[in-house]
């Protein structure tokens, strides 16, 4: 006999992500080594594009985390990378020495400025996403659009995955999240 259920009577959806099948974790490690391989080439073609100027490596990374979410403070762009805060402190002084960004008040925060773009790093931006649109235009990378977001869609989703798992907890085994030694 059927059972009628109401929304609120079925089991919820598992939260997050769940772990991977064998056979995708099989993969895992080709994905990763390609990923690994595609972001050396790309720091090589940025370094040939770019010729040492603002938009190459981490400089080209600020400007453009800036552009997309607005102001933010030091340690919120090293969160996101991850880096070191003090690793991004020096390179938000090369572009505020550079007059790309500049320091403003946090109404949030009295010690943590805010660092966001400059006139000049706006444009400075701008100029570095056109001249790489009509670069990638001549890329052969052999992909039509639906194949790119399709990929797109793929290492977002690893990337969410990774940022949202508690690794020592995925590295230890552990099913669920266990409480740390001495949090208990």
């Amino acid at each position: 006999m059927k059972r009628d259920t109401t929304p609120d009577q079925r089991e919820a959806p598992p939260s997050g992500p769940s772990p991977c099948s064998s056979e995708a974790a099989r993969e895992l490690p080709a994905l990763f080594d390609e990923v690994v391989a595609l972001f050396q080439r790309l720091k090589a073609v940025a370094e040939e594009l770019y010729e040492g100027g603002p938009g190459s490596g981490s400089l080209r990374g600020v400007l453009r985390s800036l552009t997309r979410t607005g102001p933010q403070t030091v340690p919120q762009m090293a969160r996101k990378r991850p880096v070191s805060r003090q690793y991004m402190q020096k390179v938000v002084d090369r572009l505020a020495a550079e007059g790309y960004v500049e320091f403003v008040r946090n109404p949030a925060h009295k010690r943590s400025q805010l660092v966001q773009l400059t006139d000049e790093g706006r444009h400075t931006c701008a100029r570095l996403e056109d001249m790489e649109r009509r670069s990638f235009q001549r890329f052969p990378v052999g992909l039509d659009a639906a194949e790119a977001r399709r990929t797109i869609r793929a290492l977002r989703s690893v990337r969410e995955s990774l940022e949202a798992a508690d690794i020592q907890s995925v590295l230890a085994g552990e099913e669920d999240e266990a409480p740390k030694p001495g949090t208990q």
